[in-house]
């Protein structure tokens, strides 16, 4: 599979923003192939041979991540690039023939449906056009209630009352163990949220149950007005981005119940197409990548909807789901997300991972041998030398301190699609 991009070659210079380094490629260079190994990996960019030596013997390499499913961390402060490199991530994944489905805390991701090249036009070989990639952006309904405008780009959706879990309804409401029993007792019999309210209503001591209930109705946080067809969409070849903006703002973490009841409905579906079974099949492994992994899935939550969440990141390889989680706070993640993570990335911005213990409680090895940590000492050190280049380390594989493997890159910008006005076909 060939990229479908003619940047041309242009040399580097002060004329060109950091996003341009690197990212200029020819449209000979691959996208996606088979390893020697037989199995699929995907280009993000390219690193130094040797990162270590002296610039003028530096060689330049190919760098290549297998796409078996897998779990990954991006390390990056405000500024550090995270998203930028995640882009190239999702538009490289997703041009390979992967479904790709993006939690988006800060509405970064839903602007990859326009022609992401058109500052790069200048540098398009003749008769070259840019296509936009194919993106859904999703918002849950109840967000309108804390926007000050309206999200025109968004589609708005609900979860019917028929598709939660009394789970998923105890997590709502936001109350303690007591109301349980009664929740579960009577949620199997309504079908909708209002005749669940009518019915709790004529039980005593159930006053808190009735304000959730109403504060549900009230903010809209349940109905069948507004569904979405997840699986459907991404079968018909589309990026999902679930805009979350203005999370903050939500007193009851009401997306938090949303994030897995997606992701719930991803694992649900793929396990029918691997096992054969009936029902809502998704045809194609998937990347889900989840911004702000600290605020999604905090090291001490409580909420049975974060534990859902963080059972189905462990369980989802067997099944093709792979998860790139982006953080600031690697400490403040939920421990059991990152444990057998097969890459891990810090960008040269990173100031806050001059400190190693993060990187080697990632590592399983707090008391880490000698080689590691010079290892490391010696990898910072080459990445504080870039200066304003983008560069970024990679852990490949789950690492090892007697013979660590700390690698120094420099990633493609996102891609997208690109037809011949000549030829007039779309790809």
């Amino acid at each position: 599979m060939k990229l479908e991009i003619g940047f041309k070659m242009i040399q580097r210079s002060h004329k060109y923003p950091d996003e341009y380094h690197s990212a200029l490629q020819h449209s000979e260079f691959p996208i996606a192939e088979k390893s020697p190994y037989s199995k699929k990996r995907v280009l993000i960019g390219w690193e130094w041979k040797n990162t270590y030596a002296p610039p003028s013997q530096r060689e330049r390499r190919e760098r290549w991540i297998e796409t078996s499913p897998h779990r990954a961390f991006i390390l990056g402060t405000t500024g550090s690039g995270k998203t930028f490199f995640q882009k190239s991530l999702i538009s490289r994944f997703y041009k390979s023939g992967y479904n790709c489905f993006i939690v988006d805390l800060h509405d970064e991701y839903s602007q990859m449906c326009e022609p992401i090249q058109e500052k790069f036009r200048e540098f398009l070989n003749k008769n070259e056009k840019p296509e936009g990639l194919k993106v859904l952006t999703i918002r849950p309904l109840f967000f309108q209630k804390y926007s000050q405008e309206e999200d025109k780009k968004s589609v708005y959706f609900q979860i019917p009352f028929s598709e939660i879990t009394a789970q998923d309804l105890i997590d709502f409401c936001g109350l303690d163990a007591g109301y349980s029993d009664i929740i579960i007792k009577h949620k199997e019999s309504c079908d909708t949220i209002e005749e669940f309210l009518e019915t709790v209503s004529a039980k005593e001591k159930a006053k808190p149950l009735v304000r959730a209930i109403e504060n549900i109705i009230e903010n809209k946080v349940i109905g069948d007005g507004n569904v979405i067809d997840f699986i459907k969409e991404f079968n018909e070849g589309k990026i999902i981005v679930l805009n979350l903006l203005g999370y903050e703002s939500v007193i009851n973490k009401y997306y938090q119940v949303y994030i897995k009841h997606i992701l719930a409905k991803i694992f649900n579906a793929r396990g029918n197409a691997v096992r054969g079974y009936s029902g809502s099949k998704l045809k194609s492994e998937i990347f889900i990548f989840i911004d702000e992994a600290h605020s999604i899935m905090p090291k001490d939550a409580n909420n049975m909807a974060v534990k859902e969440v963080v059972k189905l990141v462990v369980e989802g390889r067997k099944f093709g789901l792979s998860f790139y989680f982006s953080t600031q706070k690697l400490e403040s993640v939920n421990t059991a997300a990152y444990d057998q993570s097969k890459y891990l990335f810090i960008s040269n911005n990173n100031k806050n991972f001059s400190d190693l213990d993060k990187l080697m409680k990632f590592s399983g090895a707090y008391d880490a041998h000698w080689r590691f940590k010079n290892k490391l000492s010696e990898m910072l050190y080459a990445m504080k030398n870039f200066g304003e280049w983008r560069c970024w380390g990679l852990f490949p594989e789950k690492i090892n301190p007697d013979h660590p493997r700390l690698e120094l890159f420099f990633p493609f910008s996102p891609v997208c699609a690109h037809y011949s006005t000549s030829e007039d076909k779309k790809r």
